[in-house]
């Protein structure tokens, strides 16, 4: 696996737009991203109950500035 590839933040941010976890697991951050999956999944199934109304588009929003910002910092180094 190439881990001093640079990847691209903004494809990183669209993938995690598209799901959260998917932007984590691009950048190299897998185990992050399975998580992240986990609870995007969780969280999207809460829908029916409510909750998951106001916690699913926080955690979707966190998930995007989390892909990005560790994208940004991971090309740093």
């Amino acid at each position: 696996m190439e881990q001093n590839k640079q990847k691209n933040p903004i494809v990183a941010l669209i993938l995690s737009f598209i799901f959260p976890g998917l932007g984590q697991i691009y950048i190299g951050q897998q185990q992050k991203g399975v998580l992240f999956v986990v609870i995007g999944i969780c969280l999207f199934l809460m829908i029916y109950i409510l909750i998951g109304i106001v916690l699913y588009p926080l955690f979707w929003l966190y998930s995007m500035y989390d892909a990005y910002t560790s994208s940004t910092k991971s090309n740093v180094k």
